[in-house]
């Protein structure tokens, strides 16, 4: 595991964060998720392949693991939620589906919270390769912040330099 998974996770831990690591480095992400995203960030893919489950002492953020992409986990959001919620305000609008499909298509989802209405930290997989952006309700397809890799963002979240959202 890299330094900085391995930082994060006793980080975490210690900071009241529920976290399970896992003890061999297989990961499945189902079909769904690799036809999508054929290329997932090494860094991010690493915490894949060491983290089973990452949330937050108020249980309000957490990270997506396998079985949440997989489908498999307890959680009440998929991990495309907001891919969900947005396709279902568009109804029958072709054009904007469409659009919410191709933003989703660019941006793989890592973090959901529901800290202050719904909230999300996606990796851009298409022109700031690796970058990490954020975005929240109502207008899911609007990011700000481009933090420069997975592991910056570990860095910040350790730091208390970033929002939870």
């Amino acid at each position: 595991m890299s330094k900085i998974i391995t930082d994060f996770a006793y980080w975490a831990k210690d900071n009241g964060w529920d976290v399970s690591i896992k003890k061999d480095e297989k990961y499945i992400l189902g079909d769904a998720v690799t036809n999508r995203y054929p290329i997932i960030p090494f860094q991010y893919e690493e915490f894949l392949k060491k983290i089973t489950h990452c949330v937050s002492p108020n249980k309000k953020f957490w990270f997506l693991c396998e079985d949440d992409y997989r489908g498999k986990s307890d959680s009440a959001f998929s991990w495309n939620e907001f891919e969900l919620i947005a396709l279902e305000s568009a109804e029958n609008d072709l054009q904007w589906q469409n659009e919410i499909k191709s933003f989703w298509d660019r941006f793989f989802p890592i973090c959901i919270s529901v800290n202050s209405g719904y909230a999300f930290y996606a990796i851009d997989t298409l022109v700031d390769v690796g970058f990490v952006r954020y975005g929240f309700e109502p207008e899911f397809d609007v990011v700000s912040e481009k933090i420069s890799s997975f592991e910056r963002f570990l860095e910040l979240i350790m730091k208390n330099q970033i929002k939870l959202l």
